[in-house]
């Protein structure tokens, strides 16, 4: 079978993710006097990683966001609500996707997953979403966002064999 593009992408994201993974591991020794007792969090740059391969693959024209509070408000309701997505798309100021990743199975509770869900629904109910630019200066600007209500949320995991059961909940219950 040959392999799209993004197939190719993620296929070398799984590699890379999985080098990382094994050089934290391998690592733990920091130097003779110094030692780390469990492995630091990779979850920031599979993030990174991952809106690299959206970068790469979606045509000109779509902004992908990393880590950006996020805040809307439900119609007749004046109490805001932020959210922190992994990763949104925005294509001509329009919200089009988030995607939540998940690179350990034990943070991937059905539960949890359903909320994000919940939450995903809300949002696109609000109709706008805002969010503050990073800037240098330190005079952030908000930016407001329509969220399409075509808008889709996708959850990514990528898990070692830790999963403890949970996939199978995952496949079941979200």
């Amino acid at each position: 079978m040959k392999r799209t593009d993004f197939q190719k992408h993620v296929y070398n994201l799984v590699s890379s993710m999985t080098w990382l993974f094994l050089e934290k591991q391998t690592g733990k020794k920091i130097s003779d006097r110094i030692e780390r007792g469990r492995v630091a969090p990779l979850a920031d740059k599979f993030e990174d990683m991952f809106a690299q391969v959206l970068h790469t693959v979606l045509p000109d024209g779509y902004e992908i966001l990393v880590d950006y509070p996020t805040t809307y408000r439900l119609p007749n309701s004046n109490r805001a609500i932020t959210l922190y997505p992994d990763i949104q798309i925005i294509k001509n100021g329009t919200l089009k996707a988030i995607c939540e990743l998940k690179i350990d199975l034990g943070y991937a509770k059905p539960s949890s997953l359903r909320k994000k869900l919940s939450e995903f629904e809300e949002l696109k109910d609000a109709g706008v979403v805002s969010f503050k630019t990073h800037r240098r200066d330190k005079n952030r600007v908000r930016k407001k966002l329509e969220v399409s209500q075509d808008a889709k949320i996708f959850f990514v995991i990528l898990s070692a064999l830790n999963d403890h059961g949970r996939l199978e909940q995952v496949k079941e219950r979200v």
